[in-house]
């Protein structure tokens, strides 16, 4: 039997202490850059991305780009990006790691992809205004669906996740003059299960504390329907049970949900200057804010629930009551997001408190002992509160080979970084397991190692 492996020491007391890392990814010039809050450093134009890149997203570990295409050859792709890739670079600044690292998946031709979103632990929802399609993304191994049409002409733009049978998809009306609406996704069977009539051009939604959802429109930039509305949609009717139009034809562009009575709403005149509102959930009514914080341009918010907001010199961060802490200068991006990407070597936890007991497929997989980026792997896994957690790695024969967390956690979800060849184990091509045990509780699944 192989040496016992064990990385205990790695994952100390002291690092489980300490805030995980967060990073905002952004695009900027169709550059993929990213903005480290522990050493407040920028990392500018680390990877080129497919052209027109539209929408930086995250889900299940993995940082997400959809990108439109140019108008000559119309290649659309999705563009994927693990955690672990940030810190690396954080830790070596090679821009190889990026390159071999990245998975590009190529999506419908001229489909002008617009959003991407994630509906399972393997696949994720993209839209396509230009065809009017929608596409399912198998992002483990690359594979994608045929477009799927929803039987409405019309250009389906953003998305949000509604509940765990539903995705929720903006239907604009861009070119045919139908398709004003919000329709829902069924996740499971791929197919559009129900269709909520909105007023205008749909362009994006968010879903509420409380489960509602709240979509935004556009009308035309002149004439009669020069105006923005924003729809209250019901979670348990699936109906539009009020709406404000701006009397200033505002068309939003960015909607936060400040507390259980507020909305931020940030968008566009008719003359492309920039304006704000707070919405009073309570009422359903709009107020101009012409002065104080929320007359700012709030572009969204970070996991601690502190303030990205944009101006003429780049990006400023203020914390949730509103103080200024750091700035980013001199960078616009079209999108971004951020999360908390792994700790070098080590476990990095979101400090959020999941309702289950889980184990994720290890990414990627299989990995190899050839390429840079893929020479470790990442496992994630839920602890729904604190408890004795114990993970191992075993060989085909059952043989245990690492021990890579054996000691109590706090509740939240977790990211482990396994690299056998670091740790000078010489593991032969094969599949192996590695298993979650906590308690009674155990669930094991299988990775592929390749030479």
């Amino acid at each position: 039997m192989k040496k016992l492996f064990t990385l205990i020491l790695l994952f100390s007391a002291t690092l489980f202490a300490q805030m995980p890392r967060e990073a905002l990814v952004y695009i900027n010039a169709n550059k993929l850059g990213f903005y480290d809050f522990d050493s407040k450093t920028n990392f500018e134009n680390v990877y080129t991305l497919v052209d027109f890149a539209n929408q930086v997203y995250h889900y299940n570990n993995r940082f997400f780009v959809v990108s439109s295409g140019n108008y000559t050859d119309g290649y659309d792709a999705l563009q994927i990006f693990p955690d672990q890739l940030f810190t690396d670079y954080i830790t070596n600044q090679d821009t190889m790691i990026f390159k071999n690292g990245a998975l590009v998946i190529p999506l419908e031709t001229f489909g002008n992809a617009y959003t991407v979103l994630g509906i399972s632990d393997s696949t994720a929802l993209v839209t396509l205004a230009g065809t009017g399609h929608v596409q399912v993304v198998n992002y483990l191994n690359g594979t994608v669906q045929s477009p799927i049409a929803d039987g409405v002409v019309g250009n389906p733009q953003g998305t949000c996740d509604f509940n765990s049978e539903y995705a929720a998809v903006a239907m604009a009306d861009w070119y045919a003059g139908v398709g004003n609406s919000v329709r829902l996704f069924n996740k499971t069977t791929h197919s559009f299960d129900y269709t909520i009539e909105t007023r205008l051009n749909t362009v994006d939604m968010i879903k509420l504390f409380n489960g509602d959802l709240v979509s935004w429109s556009w009308g035309t930039w002149s004439g009669a329907e020069n105006y923005g509305t924003l729809d209250f949609i019901d979670k348990d009717s699936l109906a539009v049970k009020s709406s404000i139009m701006f009397p200033d034809s505002l068309k939003a562009s960015h909607v936060i949900q400040i507390d259980d009575s507020t909305l931020y709403v940030n968008g566009f005149l008719s003359n492309f200057f920039s304006a704000d509102y707070i919405v009073n959930l309570n009422n359903y009514s709009a107020v101009k804010q012409t002065e104080g914080f929320f007359s700012k341009t709030i572009t969204g918010r970070l996991l601690d629930d502190s303030y990205v907001v944009g101006g003429n010199s780049g990006l400023e961060f203020y914390t949730s009551g509103q103080v200024l802490t750091d700035s980013l200068n001199w960078v616009y991006p079209m999108s971004w997001a951020s999360a908390v990407i792994p700790e070098p070597n080590g476990v990095a936890s979101t400090q959020t408190n999941p309702v289950k007991f889980t184990l994720k497929q290890n990414y990627p997989n299989p990995f190899s002992k050839g390429e840079v980026a893929q020479t470790s792997t990442m496992i994630s896994f839920s602890v729904p509160a604190q408890s004795n957690v114990k993970l191992t790695v075993y060989n085909s024969l059952g043989q245990q080979i690492a021990v890579l967390v054996n000691q109590t956690l706090s509740g939240g979800n977790y990211n482990v970084r396994f690299n056998p060849s670091a740790e000078g184990l010489n593991l032969s091509s094969g599949i192996y397991f590695y298993s979650l045990q906590s308690g009674k509780l155990n669930i094991t699944k299988k990775m592929v190692i390749l030479r």
